[in-house]
């Protein structure tokens, strides 16, 4: 949350009495620095549980659509007009933005959500390094032409994670956004279309 640390100092110099400090160190240590890793470590990890499992059902943090089971016309009936919209051939639909809520939503010609991005501003505490220790080696992994690294993970039978870097040569590179994504709305079997894997 950013001011975590800072706040910590504060409490702790303002109380230099003997009376037990307020909630600020939660350790037995009278170290702050570590207190205010271990709350770093304690954010990070608690954000990416709940990256993986709003995963699990085709979510994103901090949205409430769900890929392969919504429609963009329910996400316009709740946030009104998108900010932007895009015909993305590559990844085979076109993309509504809502700038205000951090969002972009991927869907396809039956107006199925086949892909959730998020922008939220939490995940620029997030670093490639803090991505690969959770998740393990990545499954896929690609270099854009806007030399953007690129990593997915495999969720289960219907999701895939894909984590974007705006830097392709750092371990600590910030993650710019992520997307919840269903290949199976890719697909367009009439047109012989087998649909994007990433």
């Amino acid at each position: 949350n950013g001011r975590g640390p800072t706040q910590i100092e504060e409490d702790v110099s303002e109380d230099s009495s003997n009376n037990t400090p307020p909630k600020s160190t939660e350790s037995n240590t009278d170290n702050s620095d570590e207190t205010n890793t271990e709350k770093a470590d304690n954010y990070t990890v608690d954000l990416l549980n709940n990256i993986n499992n709003m995963a699990q059902s085709g979510m994103v943090i901090n949205s409430e659509f769900k890929a392969k089971y919504d429609t963009i016309d329910k996400v316009n009936n709740a946030y009104g007009k998108q900010d932007t919209q895009n015909y993305v051939a590559e990844a085979k639909g076109v993309y509504y933005t809502f700038e205000s809520k951090n969002l972009a939503f991927g869907f396809n010609k039956g107006d199925q959500i086949f892909e959730v991005r998020s922008f939220d501003k939490s995940l620029k505490e997030l670093n490639l390094q803090d991505i690969i220790s959770y998740f393990g080696e990545p499954q896929y992994e690609f270099i854009s032409d806007l030399n953007e690294k690129i990593i997915g993970y495999v969720v289960n039978e219907d999701f895939k994670l894909l984590f974007v870097f705006s830097d392709s040569k750092s371990e600590k590179a910030i993650l710019d956004h992520y997307s919840v994504f269903y290949p199976g709305g890719t697909v367009n079997n009439m047109a012989g279309d087998q649909g994007r894997e990433w």
